[in-house]
């Protein structure tokens, strides 16, 4: 779920007041969601009432960045990057060791004409520089950059997960570009940052924002997506010190009355890809084994764990003179074949 940004409270900061923010992170936390997104750096009363719901964090920067570079000198764009590589690495030590803070988002969505302006290899090579800093800082925090379609071409390599914002209104659409989105990710998880849809205060946007939300989730499951961030909590929401009075993009109203769309949320929460309608092809994984003592049962307790239907485990015992088989007897998921060597 994402979250904010709010008017600024009284210690500065752009989130609710504490007691607004602990009902805010209970609610979600009902609500069966596990991480929140926030996009700037959250005080310690947001990482406490995380810690006290369970809830981990996905901490977003904010600082002058390349957009407002265009024009300018390389002397200054140099001066920017500093300070953002400063600030980023300050925030990163101060998060280290936090249980709450499951990564770092270094940066959201640079437009795409302020990227072609100043150059792909600038901006690419600002960013990295950022999540450099973060993994200097804290070799164990995983950093990310959130883009977005329109700048799908600026590759971040050092990133631990690809994130992008997808906001697309028709199924078909969505589902085939996350498929190219798991193409342009490579090797690493693919994370949608944003999705979600807007609704007007009509019975009838409601229930749209509802539906769409539902294909969303189901698409993204069914896509191999590694998570998913709503976009939003709350009509609640400022952008810099203005209230956005009638984007709805809410599962909650400002005053924080539950749209349908939260409960068809909270729904797919609950859900795994198991859960997906659709006839599910039988798969046999077959492992073949010969004096396999040493990795077999490590093999067999993550394969045994799979939640897959209609999922068939064979293990093919190719004549072994050590404890194979009867390590692979100890995993009653698994069927045992024995061959002759």
């Amino acid at each position: 779920m994402t979250y904010g940004t709010f008017a600024a409270a009284t210690d500065g900061s752009l989130y609710p007041e504490r007691d607004r923010l602990k009902r805010d992170f209970s609610a979600i936390h009902e609500a069966g969601f596990t991480v929140v997104r926030t996009y700037t750096e959250p005080p310690a009363r947001v990482l406490e009432a995380a810690a006290d719901w369970d809830l981990q964090l996905l901490v977003g920067l904010h600082f002058e960045d390349w957009r407002y570079q265009v024009g300018t000198s390389s002397r200054e764009r140099y001066r920017m990057q500093r300070a953002a590589r400063r600030q980023t690495a300050e925030a990163a030590r101060r998060l280290v060791g936090c249980e709450q803070v499951l990564g770092i988002c270094v940066a959201n969505e640079v437009p795409a004409d302020v990227i072609r302006w100043l150059g792909t290899r600038v901006v690419a090579g600002g960013l990295r520089d950022l999540v450099r800093a973060v993994h200097d800082a804290d070799a164990a925090q995983l950093a990310t950059y959130a883009n977005y379609p329109t700048a799908e071409y600026m590759a971040v390599p050092e990133v631990d997960f690809v994130s992008f914002n997808v906001f697309l209104e028709d199924p078909a659409a969505f589902r085939r570009y996350l498929t190219r989105l798991q193409h342009l990710s490579g090797d690493v998880p693919l994370v949608l940052t944003e999705v979600g849809a807007p609704s007007d205060p009509s019975p009838a946007g409601r229930r749209r924002q509802a539906e769409m939300i539902d294909w969303q989730m189901a698409t993204a499951i069914e896509r191999g997506v590694a998570g998913t961030c709503l976009f939003s909590w709350t009509d609640d929401w400022s952008v810099a010190g203005e209230s956005q009075e009638h984007w709805g993009f809410g599962l909650t109203t400002a005053d924080r009355r539950p749209k349908p769309a939260l409960a068809v949320a909270s729904g797919w929460n609950a859900r795994t890809v198991a859960d997906l309608e659709r006839e599910w092809p039988s798969l046999s994984i077959a492992v073949c084994a010969y004096n396999a003592s040493a990795t077999l049962d490590e093999c067999l307790r993550h394969t045994c764990a799979l939640e897959y239907p209609g999922l068939e485990i064979l293990v093919v015992d190719d004549g072994s003179t050590d404890d194979t088989a009867a390590i692979a007897r100890r995993h009653p998921r698994a069927r045992l074949v024995q061959i002759e060597h």
